[in-house]
């Protein structure tokens, strides 16, 4: 494994893994778990996907939608795992997030989350992290990214952006030692297209459109704040009522990942 990981990765630690969709943070959590998961004899968890998973995965390997995670284990949670739990948020369960990095330290657990940028992450979880890990954001990214995080994205956007084949790059901020770091990171073993496709679209690849067209009718007269106090369960129906290359529908999805993030930090 290469060096620079196990240096600046901390046992127990809480990481954060952000980027533009398509630049590889899945494929580096995946990494990640296996080699620090198997360098520090730690269990190895993904959350909150299918079982069909475990038909990729080394035997060695768990797949949960449990929250109640072992000690001594290495943790993957992608966001869209977060937003496929989002329907039990209104149980005890839901202060899922707060609940692993409180207990992340006296559980001995290596906690590594996915998203793809930190709008949808609570301010005091992005305090609290060990460090953060980018693949490359995209432009808008930096100017939308929270303030908390604008700065560290936009370094990683001027470093990244320079390379031949960004997707073989991450840049990492280490909080605890107080450095910078780029690197390469190699695939994991028994990373295959099937895996690739199922954790980058949760659960099937998405409708594309064949003149790979964006629409601006498709936005005309939508106006999203409608939605706003739509439950849970209401906002869910009234997404999948839209195709998956709509602009409504993906809309629709920030919203209802907005509001399964809030509800989980503030149950």
């Amino acid at each position: 494994m290469n060096n620079l990981w196990s240096k600046f990765i901390t046992v127990p630690g809480v990481y954060l893994i952000l980027g533009f969709r398509g630049q590889g943070k899945s494929a580096l959590g995946y990494y990640l778990t296996e080699r620090l998961g198997n360098a520090h004899g730690l269990n190895k968890i993904v959350f909150g996907v299918g079982e069909e998973i475990g038909n990729y995965l080394p035997d060695d390997w768990t797949s949960t939608r449990k929250i109640d995670f072992p000690n001594d284990s290495v943790i993957l949670i992608d966001e869209i795992s977060i937003v496929a739990y989002a329907r039990n948020f209104q149980k005890k369960e839901n202060e899922i997030l707060d609940h692993l990095v409180a207990m992340s330290r006296k559980k001995n657990q290596l906690i590594f989350m996915i998203t793809h940028h930190s709008r949808k992450i609570d301010v005091n979880l992005v305090t609290d992290v060990n460090g953060i890990i980018f693949k490359k954001p995209s432009l808008l990214h930096t100017q939308l990214d929270r303030k908390e995080v604008q700065t560290f994205s936009k370094k990683a956007y001027s470093i990244l952006k320079e390379k031949k084949n960004s997707k073989e790059w991450c840049y990492i901020f280490d909080f605890v030692n107080d450095c910078e770091i780029e690197t390469v990171n190699p695939l994991p073993d028994f990373w295959c297209d099937e895996l690739s496709n199922m954790v980058s679209v949760g659960t099937e690849e998405p409708e594309v459109d064949p003149d790979g067209e964006v629409y601006i009718d498709d936005l005309v007269d939508f106006d999203i704040s409608q939605f706003a106090d739509y439950s849970m369960d209401d906002l869910w129906v009234e997404i999948q009522s839209y195709n998956d290359n709509s602009m409504r529908r993906k809309l629709l999805f920030d919203l209802y990942l907005d509001k399964a993030v809030q509800s989980a930090f503030n149950s």
